[in-house]
């Protein structure tokens, strides 16, 4: 399920806050999207210092990066030089507010350390990650050589691809079984049962497990051969302080992140003997993912003031957006039941990649097909209409649990456009409201802590002469 997992994760990931809508607030998502994986050479040149906090080249083209993305996505064109001093006035107030957070202990705090941990491993656990990237590496062009020999005709490149692709396969499945995972079923469906009461537990509570919370839910083999035993607390708190992470909402789930625990264990212990965690662009890239969690915690906790968003707060954002939060009108879409969540996030990654007629989903319930949708015969419910309107053609949907099963949905084609209504877009609305808010706080903090902090380094200048040229507009 490994694929499906860490598939499912990206997916989240692209569609959070509605990014199928084509729009986010780039300094909200520079603060709150984990770091990619180390690749190459680094460039750890001190571009900018703000009190004790330093920030290098590699850093700050890593966050313009993430922002010209994200302004050609919603803008339509490339960020011009106006535009980039606005960012590059957005980076130095973050520098500050680091300066800050550091002088108040916030890089000291437990919850701070363990989800900058959690980041740490997944870069190097993820599909195309570190590790992954160092098994592909050791394919040898004998073994591409002779496999291509093997199959006369055949592109090279798909050889290449597969044989990568099945050394990975294999690294992961040696892991599996030298890890000899052994779940307690036991403990496994009193959580479970613990958690049923929430649709979807994005959190396992431990004041809902208090029976339960010292006993071993787990057993595995770790690389020195020695049986280890994986308390629920433990469990917990590893899921707890994923910054990303699938909802339990049942017990293949909690068996999956079990077997996850235990194989982490393994992959750590082999890049630190590959030398992965002395890495400098390893090390910068989860230094700066360090700061993004500390710059968010200082935001909600300082910046943000009353959670509650008023009703005019909500309008304002809606008419700044409205004009490109549009939805097809013509919609024509599949729909697919599951009796289980697996079942229905393994069709949604098949969907993904196979969206033919032909395609047979396995385990489905139903599959109805080549369906036009109509919004005024109410034949969907709300959930199913709101996550169906979301998609883009060739897009499918997250698994959505309903009274007896799971429920996929596949936007087949779409036509015409129309503006997202308030309703739809609420959620994402009162996010967008709150950072706005946050961003003025910001400002007018920021003017005191200029004063507190010394600020060494010309960021206008180093744009020039560090980042690569940018395009007129």
């Amino acid at each position: 399920m490994r694929s499906y997992l860490f598939s499912t994760l990206i997916f989240l990931i692209s569609i959070t806050a509605l990014s199928s809508c084509k729009q986010k607030d780039a300094a909200n998502n520079a603060s709150a999207t984990p770091t990619g994986a180390a690749t190459g050479d680094v460039d750890e040149k001190v571009i900018l210092e703000v009190g004790s906090e330093k920030f290098t080249v590699f850093e700050l083209q890593k966050h313009f990066k993430m922002f010209t993305q994200n302004f050609t996505q919603k803008s339509g064109r490339y960020p011009g030089q106006g535009d980039v001093k606005l960012w590059a006035n957005d980076f130095i107030e973050r520098a500050y507010i680091l300066a800050d957070a550091r002088a108040q202990g916030y890089y000291d705090r437990a919850d701070v350390q363990s989800t900058a941990e959690s980041v740490a491993v997944m870069m190097l656990t993820q599909p195309n990650g570190i590790i992954d990237k160092k098994i592909m590496e050791g394919v040898s062009a004998d073994e591409v050589k002779k496999a291509v020999a093997a199959q006369p005709g055949v592109n090279i490149n798909v050889v290449t691809n597969n044989l990568k692709q099945k050394a990975i396969a294999n690294y992961h499945e040696k892991i599996k079984i030298r890890s000899t995972v052994k779940a307690d079923k036991q403990v496994v469906a009193v959580l479970n049962k613990a958690l049923a009461k929430y649709e979807k537990a994005h959190e396992i509570k431990k004041a809902d497990i208090t029976d339960i919370l010292n006993a071993d839910i787990a057993t595995y083999r770790n690389p020195e051969n020695k049986i280890i035993a994986l308390r629920v607390a433990d469990l917990a708190d590893y899921y707890n302080n994923l910054p990303i992470k699938l909802p339990i909402v049942d017990t293949t789930v909690i068996l999956e992140y079990i077997q996850n625990w235990a194989s982490n264990i393994y992959i750590i212990n082999d890049a630190k003997k590959m030398g992965v965690l002395d890495n400098p662009e390893f090390k910068l890239s989860k230094k700066n993912f360090t700061d993004n969690v500390v710059f968010r915690k200082y935001q909600d906790e300082q910046l943000t003031g009353d959670p509650k968003v008023t009703e005019n707060e909500i309008l304002s954002a809606y008419n700044g957006v409205k004009g490109y939060m549009l939805r097809p009108t013509q919609i024509v879409y599949g729909f697919f039941t599951f009796a289980n969540f697996q079942d229905a996030i393994e069709a949604q990654n098949t969907l993904r990649l196979k969206p033919t007629d032909t395609t047979r989903l396995k385990n489905a319930l139903s599959e109805k097909r080549h369906i036009k949708f109509d919004e005024g015969s109410k034949q969907l419910i709300d959930t199913l209409r709101k996550t169906l309107i979301r998609l883009q053609p060739g897009q499918s949907s997250m698994p959505v649990q309903t009274k007896d099963y799971y429920t996929v949905l596949y936007m087949e084609s779409a036509g015409g456009t129309q503006p997202l209504q308030i309703s739809d877009l609420r959620t994402y609305l009162v996010a967008l409201a709150l950072e706005k808010r946050r961003a003025t706080n910001r400002h007018a903090r920021i003017a005191k802590l200029a004063e507190k902090y010394k600020k060494t380094g010309d960021l206008d200048a180093a744009l020039l002469a560090e980042i690569n040229t940018i395009p007129s507009s």
